[in-house]
């Protein structure tokens, strides 16, 4: 079964004496096709019995076939080479230059056998014949696929420098006086928790918060009666006045112990709230709590990986529901979405002022807690904004949900394709895994350390002394690496989601270039997913690379100002109230509207079909949309809405029941439990952010099945000299895509 020639293989049209020589290369049947045909034209033709059956019945009439029935001649190909062209992208490549006797030789250099068929082949020329296709597939955005490896390497030598100086424990176990973890670090193994002890050099009741210790239980009330006492180390050092001498002395004093509980499987806190109170300043600083809030993470790291586990099988089964009924379960997640907004919110600012006024929590974790209560507020904007978007945008919801039940007629024969989604989802748990692990140890890396103390006995060069205590220092470049590994974490998820768009672009256009081998069916041949991630992975990294930093920039403002496109705006050139604010925030529309023209899924179609770089296919790909007529154009993009809302929808409920089994679990909620996540919210918000970047691989197959479709029907369109969208001359077109064409053309008529 043939393929098209612009996504596998390159066609070569030599003419001589107005006859058109067309070679197309096909991997698939390993096979080498030449026709030739009087009106310098050719096309794909199957073999299968549909291709003769339209041939004998006197299609060539029909379908505007040349008088002249061209013949067909076809010769095996060796293994070597096939598999050479397969894994080259199927590329052969002939300078148009060579001359008719080099395309001669070429079918003598095998054992040549006039075809069983002789008939005429199809006139219209495929879109894929275009004169401007490269000449084959090739590596595209070389230096930014250098600059993207040369930034990972970059954060790969900071990631090993962490291994080495971080310890995970350090942020959810006390640190003792000498910097130690207790329970983790070998001197204090058997050492597990942190207890401040009482300075017994004070006749009042003075916590020494410089002189935690780690312990092996936390002192209760029975031992305070009992007389528990705790050795606290003091050391003096005194120099004389003459400042001859100085002397150094290290003793033990008994500190009486206090009635105290665990907390957090880590410390011991008073029971009396005044000397509770005089904790507050050592572990509610703005940095330990979010040392503490990022600790949560290995607490609950089991919890998160099972969480985006649910996140693949749920947006699988949301995203192969949508065929069924796109109105109904799009209409049914909006609904569910703008509730989860609500209720969600007003959960959390419930939550955030309840957990606030909790002595125990609102003083140890209140940065979870005030946090809790700001996402509130964004949730409750965010379902306000989605009721008055929805309503805005009813009628093109409306026409997105025609054209999803038309590409469900197609998803019936395209099942293979959710295999990119599926590949990429299982690629981003691997990554947001491998991710999260190295942050623990960046956000620990640092030393042990201290100042010596001077004595003043020697102006020429005075020798010090070091203290007793000893102080953990965080390292300075990682909180600058933190930030940068952020970066990297969003540019390699952005970049894998890159890769699912042009392997499920690339799916779709075999699809629809594909001939049928029956009324429903297409033969795509053998999973052009997977053979979409080999042609990725070999020539178009680089173009994924930067393809994820622009779209994953550029993706805020491309969903919230979808309306300043050209195609939107043209429509109101009529109207004084919208040229009038075109005229006085042209600065900031203009900018607007290159990005949300510029950059969409098309630029990743016309890379699956030309092999161009990105911005180049961005740029081709904006300009075929802005020069066509037909319907098409204004359809679109016209179902990103509906994936979009998908999307939001996975991820509020995972969010939603990530927070549920972080605060109601008691393994996980209980203060004293050594699973306690002492930021739930935290460890929530970032599973709905994986969450939604997992139902982004499976939502968007729908969004970028129906730009293929529009934009596959645009190139067939035009073969230059001729221009003819009239959808009802389009061979490879579906059915229920020319139907709705011609139903966009004549609403759009009337």
């Amino acid at each position: 079964m043939p393929t098209p020639p612009a996504l596998i293989q390159r066609t070569l049209d030599i003419r001589r004496n107005e006859n058109s020589f067309i070679l197309i290369f096909l991997w698939e049947t390993k096979r080498v096709f030449a026709c030739a045909g009087s009106d310098g034209t050719a096309d794909f033709f199957s073999r299968g019995k549909g291709a003769y059956r339209a041939v004998s019945e006197g299609a060539a009439g029909l379908m505007g076939w040349g008088a002249t029935p061209p013949r067909v001649y076809y010769s095996p190909l060796s293994a070597s080479r096939w598999l050479s062209w397969f894994v080259s992208g199927a590329t052969a490549t002939v300078a148009s230059a060579v001359s008719p006797a080099a395309s001669t030789a070429f079918l003598a250099s095998a054992p040549v056998h006039e075809g069983a068929y002789a008939g005429p082949l199809p006139c219209a020329t495929t879109a894929m014949l275009n004169s401007d296709m490269e000449p084959k597939r090739r590596v595209t955005d070389r230096n930014w696929l250098a600059v993207f490896a040369a930034f990972l390497l970059f954060c790969l030598c900071f990631v090993l420098v962490a291994l080495t100086e971080g310890s995970p424990a350090r942020l959810y176990k006390g640190m003792n006086y000498q910097g130690k973890a207790c329970g983790v670090d070998e001197a204090v193994k058997d050492l597990p928790y942190l207890y401040f002890p009482l300075d017994p050099r004070e006749s009042f009741a003075s916590i020494m918060l410089q002189d935690g210790r780690c312990v092996a239980k936390c002192p209760t009330e029975e031992d305070v009666e009992n007389g528990v006492a705790i050795p606290v180390p003091v050391r003096e050092t005194t120099v004389d006045t003459s400042k001859t001498s100085a002397m150094t002395v290290e003793f033990l004093l008994l500190s009486p112990a206090y009635a105290s509980t665990l907390m957090a499987d880590a410390y011991c806190i008073p029971l009396d709230p005044s000397l509770r109170s005089q904790l507050a300043p050592a572990l509610n600083s703005t940095f330990r709590q979010l040392q503490l809030a990022i600790g949560s993470f290995f607490c609950a790291g089991g919890s998160v990986f099972g969480y985006l586990v649910l996140a693949v099988i749920f947006s699988l089964a949301f995203a192969a529901s949508v065929r069924a009924a796109p109105g109904f379960v799009l209409g049914g997640a909006a609904v569910s979405t703008i509730a989860l907004a609500f209720i969600s919110g007003g959960s959390l600012i419930k939550s955030g002022f309840n957990g606030v006024l909790d002595q125990d929590k609102g003083s140890f974790y209140s940065f979870d807690y005030t946090l809790a209560m700001i996402v509130g507020f964004v949730l409750l904007f965010i379902g306000c904004f989605l009721c008055a978007a929805l309503f805005v945008a009813r009628r093109a919801i409306a026409a997105s949900l025609r054209v999803m039940e038309c590409i469900a007629e197609a998803m019936s024969d395209m099942q293979q394709i959710f295999i990119a989604p599926l590949s990429f989802s299982a690629g981003t748990i691997v990554w947001v895994l491998i991710w999260l692990w190295s942050y623990l140890y960046i956000a620990s890396a640092g030393s042990v350390g201290a100042t010596e103390i001077p004595m003043g006995l020697e102006q020429n060069g005075d020798v010090g002394i070091l203290p007793l205590h000893r102080e953990f220092v965080w390292d300075v470049r990682f909180m600058f690496f933190g930030f940068v590994w952020w970066i990297c974490f969003f540019w390699v998820l952005e970049a894998l989601l890159a890769f699912s768009h042009f392997a499920v672009s690339y799916s779709a256009t075999v699809w629809y270039f594909s001939p049928p081998e029956g009324a429903d069916e297409r033969d795509v041949g053998w999973f052009p997913p997977l053979v979409a991630m080999g042609l990725g992975f070999i020539h178009h990294l680089g173009s994924f690379a930067v393809g994820g930093l622009v779209m994953g920039a550029t993706r805020g403002i491309r969903l919230l100002f979808p309306w300043t496109a050209s195609k939107h705006l043209a429509g109101t050139e009529d109207s004084p109230v919208v040229q009038s604010l075109r005229d006085s925030f042209g600065s900031i529309m203009s900018p607007l509207t290159f990005i949300v023209d510029r950059f969409t899924s098309s630029g990743y179609i016309e890379m699956s079909i030309s092999s161009k770089p990105f911005f180049p296919a961005m740029d081709k790909s904006y300009a075929r949309l802005a020069q066509a007529r037909s319907p098409a154009t204004l359809l679109h993009g016209i179902v990103s809405t509906a994936s979009a809302v998908g999307s939001l929808f996975i991820s509020l409920l995972i969010g939603a029941m990530a927070y549920s089994t972080l605060t109601a679990t008691e393994k996980y909620s209980s203060i004293t439990s050594a699973s306690f996540v002492a930021a739930p919210l935290c460890v929530s918000l970032f599973t709905a952010l994986c969450a939604f970047f997992i139902a982004l691989h499976f939502m968007s197959v729908w969004d970028i099945v129906s730009d293929t479709f529009m934009y596959c029907f645009l190139v067939e369109s035009v073969q230059p000299p001729v221009i003819d969208e009239n959808p009802l001359t389009k061979v490879h077109a579906p059915a229920c895509l020319r139907e709705l064409l011609l139903d966009a053309q004549r609403n759009f008529r009337s």
